[in-house]
């Protein structure tokens, strides 16, 4: 789950859309705004500046959150993610992993 003031983010299943979806929802009024399918589950997720980040088991997903088109793919295993102070922080077994968010 990841929010912003206008939409609400949800990876999971739709019934449109495949298991394995990233699905935007409009938060005022509540509708569906638009879906993709994603490559593998979604461990964790997180919103900043325009970019929705989506990790698995094998990979870190960077989407734009307007359109969902795929921005980059960083190959790292994904326990869970935060932002804070324009940083993407990623866990997993091997230790933490920080990704500036911001130019």
């Amino acid at each position: 789950l990841a929010v912003t003031d206008r939409h609400l983010y949800v990876a999971g299943s739709n019934p449109d859309a495949p298991q394995n979806a990233l699905v935007k929802m409009r938060t005022s009024p509540w509708d569906l705004d638009n879906w993709i399918e994603l490559p593998q589950p979604a461990w964790a997720m997180a919103v900043a500046n325009n970019v929705v980040y989506v990790g698995t088991e094998s990979a870190l997903y960077a989407y734009n959150a307007d359109t969902l088109s795929l921005l980059w793919i960083e190959q790292i295993r994904v326990s869970d993610i935060a932002i804070a102070d324009g940083f993407l922080f990623v866990v997993n077994s091997s230790g933490v992993y920080a990704f500036r968010t911001e130019g």
